[in-house]
């Protein structure tokens, strides 16, 4: 029985498997796919990242040099002080970002272009600064440039100051201290030099930070106004004169890889299903075919053992199924009847009113007696007027009395057949089983004797078998046979007999 049900089953179950075969092969490529994309995503940001590192370096090192430059130009010729702002306003035409230049003799602040808005500079002691001091004597000691910052300035913007120490030389030779060369450079225009601002509008995130080299601490002073994915973020190195600050670049590409994700995904359903669907479609078609075949056998089985007038059982139902029929009677020790019957005079119909009358009537009675049978019963239709019904199961006698009287008052009913009514009678000989015999052959040879019988009582009514009945019917074809064979051998003898009536003297 499981064998059947895989068996029947089988077709499904395979293409099951074939689908959950390619759709798992589709997730692995998907789960390669996406790692590889993420793989050349993080390459290009690497790439990207450099290359901004890069353009904010190069733009840096140039606005950086201004104060260089400057403290060059003093060096060689101290006098040129005088000229500071013909100097200062050059400088910061040449170079992106600087938003004031300054000179500090002494390391005091006595120049600044331009003076407008940065008047409370002036006077500043650099080298006796708490918060400056430190860096300015390291300046000096090391006779090179210092970057003090990011700073966040009081207006919100985020600036460096750069800041070169200018040397001198004196008659004998040797250099001494002049000053400092200052410059603050705004952070805001140099970086929307280097297309910071269109990586932003195109999903980047950016954020540049500072490390103090001693403290190991972090300055985040630049930051997008989205969120820095971390896990997706690379990094690219800063490097300046005073040490090195960290551009971090990431992209959001959870939505992308999300969209990216489920497009691939429906595929891998279109394509699992469609290739199941198929592989399903040639494995069922046998299957159906053979189902197709069974219903066809089936069909032309019920065809078969059905009479197509009536859509009763027929002779054929009869011989092949009534054996099984008797075997169970028998096998539970239980009661059965063959009722055999005919039309009384239904030749007659046909011969007078016609064939298609008679065919109507026939189908009548049919569905009468099918519509009025009991449950169990089987009613059949064995050809011509002749009609059968199987009891398979009997109470008593008189249940077989009470369905006979039953066929007879039924098949007694006025029938209308083409505005005529017509009422037929019919004749019913009757065996039991198994106390008649439990063949089929010898249960309906006794019904016809009985219904025989009937038909010699008058009709229009049921006879049961009996043994008495047997005998007579043996009886009556033993003495054709004998008068059949005298004729043959012209056993016969025509003796004339004269008849007289004595009353009549004749």
């Amino acid at each position: 029985m499981l064998d059947l049900r895989i068996k029947k089953h089988r077709p499904l179950l395979v293409s099951v498997g074939i689908f959950i075969t390619i759709f798992c092969a589709c997730l692995y490529f998907i789960s390669l796919s996406n790692t590889n994309f993420k793989q050349n995503q993080r390459l290009l940001l690497s790439g990207m990242a450099r290359s901004q590192a890069a353009e904010i370096e190069r733009n840096l090192s140039l606005s950086l040099t201004s104060t260089q430059i400057l403290a060059h130009q003093i060096s060689i010729d101290y006098e040129k002080v005088n000229h500071f702002e013909s100097y200062a306003q050059t400088i910061m035409q040449s170079f992106e970002g600087i938003s004031s230049i300054q000179l500090a003799p002494e390391g005091i602040i006595r120049y600044i272009y331009p003076l407008q808005g940065n008047e409370s500079a002036l006077g500043l002691d650099i080298l006796n600064h708490p918060k400056y001091g430190e860096a300015a004597q390291l300046a000096i000691a090391e006779r090179r440039m210092i970057v003090i910052g990011p700073v966040k300035l009081v207006q919100g913007d985020i600036a460096v100051i750069s800041r070169t120490p200018i040397f001198t030389k004196k008659s004998n030779g040797n250099e001494q201290f002049w000053g400092f060369a200052s410059a603050l450079i705004m952070l805001t225009p140099l970086l929307e030099k280097t297309g910071i601002h269109q990586l932003e509008e195109e999903g980047y995130t950016i954020q540049i930070q500072r490390r103090h080299t001693d403290s190991k601490q972090t300055f985040d002073f630049y930051q997008s106004p989205t969120e820095l994915d971390k896990n997706a973020a690379v990094e690219a190195d800063i490097t300046l004169p005073t040490g090195a600050w960290t551009l971090t670049l990431s992209h959001n590409i959870t939505s992308v890889l999300h969209t990216r994700t489920l497009n691939m995904l429906f595929v891998a359903l279109l394509l699992s299903s469609i290739c199941s669907f198929s592989l399903y479609n040639i494995l069922i078609r046998p299957i159906r075919l053979q189902k197709e075949v069974n219903a066809k056998t089936l069909e032309l089985k019920e065809l078969a053992f059905k009479d197509p007038l009536t859509g009763l059982p027929n002779r054929r139902f009869l011989n092949d199924h009534f054996p099984n029929i008797i075997k169970e009677i028998v096998a539970n020790k239980s009661l059965g009847a063959f009722i055999y019957f005919d039309l009384d005079n239904f030749k007659s119909i046909n011969d007078t009113i016609g064939h298609d009358v008679g065919d109507q009537m026939l189908a009548s009675i049919a569905d009468r007696l099918e519509r009025n049978k009991d449950h169990d019963d089987i009613v059949l239709r064995l050809g011509g007027d002749e009609f059968a019904i199987i009891v398979p199961s009997l109470v008593s006698h008189e249940e077989l009395k009470r369905k006979a009287e039953a066929i007879l008052h039924n098949t007694q009913q006025s029938l209308s057949i083409r505005h005529r009514d017509f009422k037929q009678s019919t004749s019913l000989g009757i065996t039991l089983i198994p106390d008649h015999g439990t063949q089929v052959l010898e249960l309906m040879q006794y019904a016809d004797v009985a219904l025989y019988e009937a038909k010699r009582r008058g009709k229009n009514q049921y006879v049961i078998f009996d043994d008495s009945m047997h005998k007579q019917s043996v009886d009556t074809h033993n003495e054709e046979m004998a008068l059949a064979r005298a004729l043959e051998r012209d056993e016969l003898v025509l003796h004339f007999q004269p008849q007289f009536d004595l009353s009549l003297n004749k």
